[in-house]
C-alpha cells in the first residue's frame, strides 16, 4: 500500500515499529515506501532528542519565564523541530548537536555522583580454585573467604577439585604452588 508523504509525516513522532503497527503494515514496506517518498531515515530519534532538551529548558525554570539567552536556545529548538518535522533528511545544526552533548553530559555526571559518595574499598573474595581467576561477586563462588586489601589468590585451595594453581600475595611478595614452581624453572 502506498502512503503519501504527509500521511507518513503524521507518525514522525513515535518510533517506527509502533508507526507500522498503526498503519498496519510491515517494516520492510514502511521503509521501502518512505524511501520513494524521499525519507531516507526515521526521524523519531532525532525528534526525541530535541524534545528532551526543549522539556529540559522548560522544567529547568520550574514554568518561570526563562533567561534571554534561554529563550532564545529554546526558540531555535523549537524551529529546528518543526523544520525537522518538514524535512526529515536536515541534519542537526552544529550548536544544537554541542548543546546536547553537554546536557546528556551534565545528567551523567549528576548520576554518577551519588554513586561516588557511597563507593568503598572493593574487596575481592578467593576462589576456590574451579574458576581460575579472581571475582568480585560471592554468588559465582563455591567457597568465599573475604580479603579487603590487595592479596590476589588464583586457587591454590586443597579442598577444591583443581589443585595446584598457585597464590600470589602482593603484600608478603610470596608465590607458591605447583604450577609456578614449574613456571620459575
Amino acid at each position: 500500500m502506498e502512503y503519501s508523504k504527509g500521511t507518513i509525516k503524521q507518525y514522525f513522532h513515535m518510533p517506527i515499529k509502533q508507526a507500522t503497527k498503526e498503519l498496519n503494515v510491515g517494516i520492510a514496506t514502511l521503509t521501502c515506501n518512505c524511501r520513494n517518498v524521499g525519507i531516507h531515515r526515521w526521524p523519531y530519534r532525532k525528534l526525541k532528542s530535541i524534545q528532551t532538551l526543549i522539556d529540559y529548558l522548560q522544567v529547568e525554570n520550574g514554568g518561570a519565564q526563562p533567561e534571554k539567552n534561554k529563550r532564545e536556545i529554546l526558540k531555535e529548538l523549537k524551529e529546528e523541530k518543526r523544520q525537522m518535522e518538514e524535512n526529515s533528511n536536515i541534519q542537526l545544526a552544529i550548536t544544537t548537536r554541542q548543546f546536547r552533548q553537554c546536557h546528556f553530559k551534565a545528567m551523567y555526571e549528576k548520576q554518577k555522583t551519588p554513586r561516588l559518595k557511597h563507593a568503598r574499598e572493593p574487596v575481592w573474595h578467593q576462589d576456590s580454585g574451579c574458576s581460575r581467576s579472581m571475582t568480585g561477586v560471592k554468588q559465582y563462588l563455591h567457597k568465599y573467604i573475604e580479603e579487603p586489601g590487595p592479596k590476589v589468590v588464583f586457587g591454590d585451595n586443597s579442598s577444591a577439585p583443581t589443585k595446584g594453581y598457585g597464590s600470589v600475595n602482593c603484600n608478603d611478595d610470596e608465590i607458591g604452588g605447583s604450577k609456578w614452581e614449574k613456571m620459575m624453572e
